[in-house]
């Protein structure tokens, strides 16, 4: 049986669980990481957006979908990172925060593509 993105994201739909994430920028020339729709990796490590490849933190119920809509608002040069499960929006929204803060701490700024992250709109 053949496992595609929209049974991905089929399963999350009405998803209770919160996924916090980074995105970073994957090299241009490397036509088969750029390629790939599924580039989603998963790496439950506290500290993980603290490093300096981070250039979005996020959150969402449904990572595949989210995934999809970044490549096509953002551009294709992007890998998604879990670094943490959440198990709701409250517990989700505050470890999103959190590592927005603890970046900006780190670094000075929030991460690139955190546009509203310097304004009290949102992260």
């Amino acid at each position: 049986m053949k496992y595609t993105k929209d049974d991905q994201i089929a399963l999350n739909i009405g998803s209770t669980r919160g996924w916090v994430y980074r995105l970073i920028e994957i090299d241009s020339e490397d036509s088969e990481a750029m390629a790939e729709w599924d580039n989603i990796g998963a790496y439950f490590d506290e500290m993980r957006h603290l490093d300096e490849d981070t250039v979005y933190i996020g959150l969402t119920n449904n990572p595949y979908q989210r995934f999809g809509k970044h490549r096509s608002q953002k551009g294709w040069c992007y890998k998604m990172e879990v670094f943490h499960i959440c198990d709701g929006p409250a517990h989700a929204k505050f470890v999103e925060a959190r590592a927005i803060y603890e970046y900006e701490n780190k670094y000075g700024q929030v991460p690139e593509l955190n546009k509203g992250g310097n304004t009290f709109a949102g992260a």
